[in-house]
């Protein structure tokens, strides 16, 4: 075990040396302008590690996997929270923060970091699709799903894109251990194009190739997977679990801001319905749930 480790210590170090000319030709990613309202106090512990601020649960998981032990990193959202909420008062900090990952978040815009802490976005590369172009209305009456779709981070192929940005903003911060950020970004990036092969294995044996979310949040996701995503803003669920039986829609999935129409969805569809939480901080673990969930294995 011991050899193995350091023939992959080795890698890294090559890789380093390669990923260092690669992004040496490439536009160094710049710290972005910070927005004017300050957020003060600080949760971080008494530790000489870097002190790293994001935005939501998913994100700190990974994040957190890059930086391993040299950084503490915590989420202004938690997981129960809003992504879209423009007004979220966030309970995390920037007080003591050296990097602030953003991630697209609408609350983001009121956030001023303090002197010392460089904000990058994690969307540099990558654009945020309209909604519109993710969604299927499910009854024509609703019309069309507006605003840009913000949950990105569910395609685990974008984010091995944005990813990126953090890997350099980690050797930029902290050089003295940029082997250990390379190999953790080569495991890191190597786990997730698993998981997209192991989503994409599990999806064979799906339902249907149409899902009915209820908050339509699986845009990206349904993109990557060769789905289509369907939703409607209703306030009679008969007439929702009626329009979704006459489509042959099998899987249901349903966020924690269910409502009441939500909620009784369950007792009106014969097929899968599942709960799912977009914020889960358990990245890997919550995509593979919601792969099984249309892929009819799991339930409510």
């Amino acid at each position: 075990m011991r050899l193995a480790n350091e023939k992959f210590r080795a890698v890294a170090r090559c890789l380093t040396v390669f990923l260092a000319a690669l992004f040496a030709g490439c536009a160094s990613v710049p710290p972005e302008t910070a927005a004017p309202v300050a957020v003060s106090a600080s949760r971080f512990t008494e530790t000489p590690n870097l002190k790293i601020v994001v935005s939501i649960p998913p994100q700190k998981d990974l994040v957190q996997r890059l930086a391993g032990e040299h950084a503490e990193v915590i989420s202004l959202m938690s997981a129960n929270d809003d992504f879209t909420d423009a007004n979220f008062q966030p309970a995390g900090t920037l007080a003591a923060a050296q990097l602030y990952f953003r991630f697209g978040a609408p609350f983001e815009k009121k956030l001023a970091a303090p002197d010392g802490c460089k904000v990058y976005s994690m969307l540099k590369g990558v654009k945020l699709t309209p909604l519109a172009r993710h969604v299927e209305s499910l009854l024509p009456e609703t019309g069309k799903f507006g605003g840009p779709d913000y949950y990105i981070w569910l395609s685990p192929s974008r984010m091995v894109r944005m990813l990126t940005v953090v890997y350099q903003a980690l050797r930029e911060a902290d050089p003295d251990h940029i082997d250990d950020y390379t190999l953790n970004y080569t495991r890191l990036t190597r786990d997730l194009n698993s998981l997209e092969g192991d989503i994409q294995r599990v999806l064979l044996d799906r339902l249907s190739s149409e899902v009915l979310v209820y908050q339509p949040v699986l845009g990206y996701f349904c993109e990557d997977f060769g789905l289509t995503q369907f939703s409607a803003d209703v306030t009679s669920a008969p007439d929702l679990a009626r329009a979704a039986i006459e489509k042959k829609i099998r899987a249901v999935l349903l966020t924690n801001s269910i409502g009441e129409v939500g909620a009784q969805l369950p007792q009106l569809l014969n097929g899968t319905v599942a709960r799912v939480n977009p914020l889960s901080g358990d990245y890997f673990g919550n995509l593979r749930q919601i792969a099984a969930a249309i892929a009819g294995r799991s339930g409510e």
